[in-house]
């Protein structure tokens, strides 16, 4: 039965109903009433929502290519923050101790998408163990998935394309070559820059291996060039996907 609060002599009675503990102004359990709209339930992830994500991320992330100024975590967590916004989706994390804020509860429910920008970090993607992402194999990787370390994070944008990479200094061209294309946010000078688009080259060497080699993206001319950094990146990412099972579980709505 709901609960009203006193003091709503003369206006709509606000109510919350305890079976949700979900404040409310209509009948109908689980929404949120106020002049003239309804704010529905957020809902638990499904197979069909997770598959929307990654085919949302494939569809729009190349939108923020140069037009967002982010870091690389902060840039995970807007992606899936926007779409659960969008779709009215769970969202629940866990926070690393901060020394700033020792006393801060790690546990974050619906948190805001500034909130969870603050609190989270690359290692809490990167690390299994505090349950806001789970560990798959490079195979398994799609669309909106993570390429994640300690320091850094990518995300995946489309786990199959096949692009153009041009190399100027040794003036060749190739065509259709077989790549993962990622986008990610990063810091320059300890400072957020513009989402950068990156593609790996999933060609195999001669000893069976991937061949993992790194290009960057022509906004200009739309093709990829070998990147200027040499080390192999790849090596260093470990394939992530969000825990979309625990954001359902830990939530309170």
């Amino acid at each position: 039965m709901a609960q009203r609060f006193p003091g709503t002599a003369g206006r709509h009675p606000l109510e919350i109903d305890q079976g949700t503990l979900c404040r409310n102004q209509s009948p109908k359990p689980g929404s949120i009433r106020t002049e003239g709209s309804v704010v529905p339930k957020l809902r638990a992830w499904m197979a069909r929502d997770i598959e929307g994500y990654q085919q949302w991320v494939q569809t729009h992330g190349f939108d923020y290519v140069k037009n967002l100024t982010i870091d690389c975590a902060d840039f995970a967590i807007y992606l899936l923050s926007e779409y659960a916004k969008r779709n009215n989706l769970r969202l629940g994390f866990t926070a690393s101790f901060s020394f700033r804020d020792p006393f801060a509860s790690r546990r974050m429910n619906n948190p805001t998408l500034s909130e969870s920008m603050k609190r989270l970090g690359a290692n809490d993607l990167f690390d299994s163990t505090s349950g806001n992402t789970v560990e798959i194999d490079f195979q398994e990787l799609r669309s909106g998935d993570l390429l994640a370390s300690k320091v850094h994070v990518q995300v995946v944008m489309s786990h199959h394309s096949l692009i153009a990479v041009k190399d100027i200094v040794n003036k060749t061209s190739q065509s259709n070559v077989p790549a993962m294309e990622i986008i990610q946010g990063n810091l320059g000078s300890g400072q957020p820059v513009l989402v950068q688009r990156r593609a790996y080259d999933l060609r195999a060497t001669p000893d069976g291996a991937r061949d993992n080699s790194y290009y960057e993206f022509n906004d200009v001319h739309k093709y990829y060039y070998p990147a200027g950094n040499t080390v192999d990146e790849l090596t260093e990412f470990q394939p992530r996907r969000w825990n979309f099972a625990r954001f359902n579980t830990m939530f309170a709505n």
